[in-house]
C-alpha cells in the first residue's frame, strides 16, 4: 500500500476483485467510494462478504447484495442477511431457508425475523424430527402448534425431554408425558415430574415410588434430602432440579461464518 495514494489503491483492490480486501477496504479506509465497492463487491459473487457488506452499508444496493446470498441458496447466510440487514428481502431468503430445510435454523428464523410464517417453519422442525429443536419450537415460538410438537417428543423423545416438554411448554398435553413418565417406573422423573409439572397426577406418581420400594423417597419428597443416602444423595446432586439446561437453542452467531 506504500506505493499507492488512497485513491489509487482503491482502484486496485477495485480491479483485484478479491471480496475480503473489498470490504476490508470500505471499512477501513475513510472516504472510500462506497458505490463503487459495492459494485465491486456484488461481482465477486462471495455471499459471505456480500452479506457483511450490505449489512454495514444498508444504503447502498442491499438487493443487489441480497441476491448475491440468495443464489448461494446457504440457508444460515440467508437468515442472517434477513435478520441483520436493513431493508431485506424478507420473504424471498424465508424462501431459502424453508426450501433449505434445516431445522435449528428455521427455529431462529422463526424466533429473530417479525413477519416470519410460523406455520411454514414449524412444519420443516416437525419433518426434520429433531427432538430438542420441536421442544423449543413449542417452547419459545408463539403460535407453534404445541399438539404437533408434542406428539414429536411423545412418540421419540426421552425421558427428560417428555419431562422437560410438559414443565415448560405451555398448553402441553400433561396426561400423555406422565403416562411416559409412569410407564417407565423411573423413581427419580416421577418424583421431579410430581414436584415440578403443573397439573400432574402427584398419587400416580407416588404409587411409583411405592412399587419401587423406595418407600423414604414418598417421605422425602416435600422434607428434602437430608437423610438420603450419600449415594442417592450423590445422584441427585448430579441430576439437579432437572432444569432442563442440557440443551441450549443456541442462535446462529457471525463467529460461525
Amino acid at each position: 500500500m506504500e506505493n499507492y495514494k488512497p485513491k489509487d489503491y482503491e482502484e486496485v483492490v477495485i480491479t483485484k476483485g478479491n471480496a475480503e480486501e473489498i470490504y476490508n477496504y470500505a471499512l477501513n479506509v475513510p472516504d472510500a467510494n462506497i458505490d463503487a465497492l459495492s459494485e465491486a463487491m456484488i461481482k465477486t459473487g462471495d455471499a459471505k462478504y456480500n452479506y457483511l457488506f450490505a449489512k454495514n452499508f444498508p444504503n447502498h444496493n442491499v438487493l443487489l447484495h441480497g441476491e448475491v446470498v440468495l443464489d448461494s441458496e446457504d440457508s444460515k447466510l440467508n437468515y442472517l442477511f434477513a435478520k441483520n440487514v436493513k431493508n431485506a428481502d424478507i420473504k424471498a431468503h424465508e424462501k431459502v431457508v424453508l426450501e433449505n430445510g434445516d431445522g435449528w435454523i428455521n427455529l431462529n428464523f422463526a424466533q429473530d425475523i417479525p413477519g416470519a410464517d410460523i406455520q411454514a417453519h414449524g412444519e420443516v422442525v416437525l419433518k426434520s424430527g429433531d427432538i430438542w429443536c420441536n421442544y423449543f419450537f413449542a417452547k419459545d415460538i408463539q403460535g407453534a402448534n404445541i399438539e404437533e410438537h408434542g406428539k414429536v417428543i411423545l412418540h421419540r423423545g426421552t425421558l427428560e425431554q417428555n419431562y422437560c416438554f410438559a414443565k415448560d411448554v405451555s398448553g402441553a398435553n400433561i396426561q400423555l408425558h406422565a403416562n411416559i413418565i409412569l410407564r417407565s417406573g423411573d423413581p427419580f422423573y416421577n418424583y421431579y415430574f410430581a414436584k415440578n409439572v403443573l397439573g400432574a397426577s402427584v398419587e400416580q406418581h407416588k404409587q411409583v415410588l411405592r412399587n419401587s420400594k423406595l418407600l423414604y423417597w414418598e417421605l422425602k419428597c416435600y422434607t428434602g434430602f437430608s437423610n438420603v443416602k450419600d449415594n442417592l444423595k450423590k445422584y441427585l446432586m448430579k441430576l439437579g432440579e432437572k432444569g432442563c439446561s442440557t440443551k441450549d437453542n443456541d442462535a446462529v452467531e457471525e463467529k460461525e461464518l
